[in-house]
């Protein structure tokens, strides 16, 4: 698994006339899952009357078109120290698939002109990594009632198991014109991925049952079930789902 990174957000000048925050996006959305620590050191050059930096976040459940709100940093206070400051800041991302990272800037008090040559860059640790994606179009005569058919969609390839520890999917619905279908992730485990062992479900027994139309569903980061067996298989495919 992948334990960490750096990630570099240029310097771009920033300009403010109020005490509103505004938030200025320095790095695309990456994986979030598995985050327990960020780090950050901002750089601010030519800083003009009250304006005032500090670094900021923003999740997203399933897809970067539908994020969730932005949030500042835990760690340290809103500055205006020309050059560079550090902040640190200690989370535990488990129901989030994608974040990104930037500048959340305003002026301290007043409603004239606030600017700043601003730059940052930022520290994760982070132990996970994406394993692939897929997609499947069922035509609504499949899914006339509850039959229990199931159809299983495998989501990237097979994988090693030593070091996986929790598992997580975003799933994502459009068109849903039945309220037949029903989702759930499951995995499955093997030495030899020509005999693999059978599918092992994830979410307890729960099936999700979509609305109508479009949805997005995250399952929240899961403990890989005991019926995968790790200790005793070397390969998992651990990201696929059934629909009934």
């Amino acid at each position: 698994m992948t334990c960490g990174g750096l990630i570099d957000g240029a310097m771009r000048p920033l300009v403010t006339y109020g005490t509103v925050v505004q938030y200025a996006w320095l790095t695309d959305f990456t994986l979030a899952l598995g985050t327990t620590e960020d780090s950050a050191v901002m750089n601010l050059r030519n800083v003009v009357s009250n304006f005032e930096g500090k670094p900021c976040r923003q999740f997203a459940k399933v897809h970067a078109d539908n994020p969730e709100d932005p949030e500042v940093w835990n760690d340290g206070t809103y500055t205006n120290t020309q050059g560079n400051t550090q902040f640190q800041d200690t989370l535990s991302v488990t129901t989030m698939l994608l974040v990104r990272r930037g500048i959340a800037f305003k002026n301290s008090t007043g409603t004239g002109l606030g600017s700043a040559n601003a730059g940052c860059r930022f520290g994760f640790a982070r132990c996970g990594q994406t394993f692939g994606q897929a997609a499947l179009s069922l035509s609504s005569n499949m899914l006339t009632s509850d039959t229990g058919q199931q159809l299983v969609i495998e989501i990237g390839g097979w994988q090693r198991a030593a070091g996986l520890d929790k598992i997580m999917a975003a799933l994502m619905i459009g068109d849903n014109t039945s309220t037949y279908l029903e989702t759930q992730l499951v995995m499955r485990s093997a030495i030899d991925h020509r005999a693999p062992n059978a599918w092992v479900d994830c979410e307890g027994g729960t099936w999700n049952n979509p609305a109508a139309g479009y949805s997005e569903r995250n399952t929240s980061a899961l403990s890989i079930p005991a019926g995968v067996d790790l200790a005793n298989n070397f390969l998992v495919q651990p990201a696929a789902f059934s629909g009934r």
